[in-house]
């Protein structure tokens, strides 16, 4: 069967064939791998910029491995979150953000000069000479899983937020009083001495005679009197529970009503409007126009304006 393939590989119609399997592969293999990629993931947002998951992941690595480091263990992310690793480098992202966003809004830049300067001085790339050791360098580099670019161009946001931040607080100072409450709480010492008395240092007590314990007795009654107590009992009467038992004959209802009659009668009262006709026609079309059911104002304004 190879040898009878061998024989027919070079005719159009296994080329075809071999040209529609490598297209399905295509269609159907690699592109899953476009086609299913999940959209990044915002997890901040800082001004009008975005701090991704892939950005976070990334600024997590590196204390990832610096409390594996320190512990001497293990820490996967779901510890690192109690932790609180990740909101704390998720809370630096932020500041960093804010930070540059500043920055580059007051178009404050950073010479290369600057930037040498400092690396070449960091006291954590000095060798054993003093001077700066490539070496060390390059160590931390790979410790951090960054490369020298990115080393430098985090450098420079560093030096630009600094002189920023140091601007700003350069006249700020705290009340004396502040500092002093900060500095006793984070300074202030106690000297605790423990006396440490086992039951078996105690010996044997014996037992007490009766003289000893009513002797006991008589000098600490306090301890064995109970507080005295009193009992009551509480009834609650109001004039809605009263009313339902009560009955009252109706010639007393009477009796009372007629003594307080004026208490129950409102007089009856009258509104009058009076309109001064100038004259007896005026009288008598001023009251058929209230009888037509005129407006009373309406009537009382003509009138008047018609009057001589």
């Amino acid at each position: 069967m190879l040898q009878a393939i061998r024989s027919r590989a070079a005719s159009l119609v296994v080329k075809v064939l071999f040209g529609m399997l490598i297209l399905s592969f295509g269609v159907w293999g690699i592109g899953d791998i476009f086609r299913n990629r999940a959209p990044d993931t915002v997890v901040a947002t800082v001004g009008n910029e975005t701090i991704d998951a892939s950005a976070l992941q990334n600024a997590l690595q590196p204390a990832l491995e610096r409390l594996r480091l320190q512990t001497g263990g293990t820490v996967d992310l779901e510890q690192a979150k109690k932790l609180g690793v990740v909101d704390r480098v998720l809370d630096e992202l932020i500041d960093r953000g804010l930070a540059d966003q500043e920055t580059g809004r007051l178009r404050l830049d950073v010479s290369d000069e600057a930037v040498r300067n400092i690396i070449s001085h960091d006291p954590t790339f000095r060798g054993q000479n003093g001077a700066f050791d490539r070496a060390a360098f390059n160590s931390m580099l790979a410790a951090n899983h960054m490369s020298e670019g990115q080393y430098v161009a985090t450098t420079r946001r560093e030096i630009a937020a600094r002189d920023l931040f140091g601007a700003i607080t350069s006249g700020a100072a705290a009340p004396p009083a502040l500092v002093d409450a900060l500095y006793r709480h984070r300074n202030e010492t106690r000297v605790a001495d423990i006396v440490t008395l086992p039951a078996a240092g105690g010996g044997d007590v014996g037992q007490p005679t009766d003289a000893q314990l009513e002797a006991f007795y008589n000098a600490h009654k306090d301890l064995f009197r109970a507080p005295e107590y009193r009992g009551f009992t509480l009834e609650s009467l109001t004039p809605s529970e009263l009313a339902q038992s009560i009955e009252i004959p109706e010639a007393k209802l009477k009796e009372q009503y007629d003594q307080r009659h004026d208490d129950f009668v409102v007089p009856e009262r009258r509104d009058v409007q009076q309109i001064l006709a100038p004259t007896e026609a005026k009288a008598k079309e001023a009251a058929a126009a209230l009888a037509a059911g005129k407006d009373w104002n309406e009537v009382a304004t003509t009138i008047v304006k018609q009057a001589p």
